[in-house]
């Protein structure tokens, strides 16, 4: 489903899609209440959504399909990458890419967001990484050695379970460590895990 306010926008995305046979464009809206029922009722794989919709905020947008229709997954796709990108994240977006991308990638983060992976444009990358490094005070966001092990374990796809036999410890304790990573840096999944990872040279 495409949801974006500039109709000649919004057209020229969907004809777009329908020139690969990946694709499939089972809706469109210029935003409005009836696109979280729409995505459940369809049902819609993945929502590609403006996050200036008029009326709409697309940040509670994003929050509703999330709670409406959980299977769906969201790429935002707008002109900037601004301190929107933080909340757009948190409330359940999967990718933030902007308009100006050329076609061959939209479509690709379109595919990567369906199946699973995060996909930020650089922009949107800095404004997480910003926001992870100045946040809070700095004693209570800086890794100890045993966070950044288990970070860069995680960044990798590793199980927990393997990251306990790796490290020597408990699941118990990895489990720990997982929930105080998250916390401590104010993200809500690995794919936000692996880009501050990369981003912060903590790799294998």
């Amino acid at each position: 489903m495409v949801t974006d306010g500039q109709a000649l926008f919004r057209s020229g995305l969907v004809r777009i899609l329908q020139d690969d046979d990946r694709f499939e464009v089972v809706a469109e809206s210029a935003g409005g209440p009836d696109v979280p029922e729409t995505c459940a009722a369809v049902p819609v794989d993945v929502l590609v959504t403006e996050l200036e919709l008029g009326t709409t905020d697309g940040i509670e947008l994003i929050r509703r399909v999330g709670a409406i229709s959980p299977t769906t997954r969201v790429l935002v796709l707008t002109s900037v990458a601004d301190s929107r990108v933080i909340p757009a994240l948190a409330a359940g977006a999967s990718g933030f890419v902007l308009k100006d991308a050329e076609p061959d990638a939209i479509r690709s983060a379109i595919v990567s967001v369906h199946l699973g992976d995060q996909v930020l444009c650089s922009t949107a990358a800095k404004w997480l990484v910003e926001a992870v490094s100045s946040d809070g005070p700095a004693r209570e966001r800086r890794l100890t050695q045993r966070e950044t092990d288990v970070v860069r374990l995680m960044a990798a796809g590793t199980p927990n379970k393997d990251i306990a036999r790796q490290l020597m410890l408990s699941d118990k304790t990895v489990r720990n460590y997982v929930s105080r990573v998250y916390r401590k840096l104010a993200l809500q999944n690995r794919a936000q895990i692996a880009t501050y990872a990369l981003h912060n040279g903590i790799t294998r």
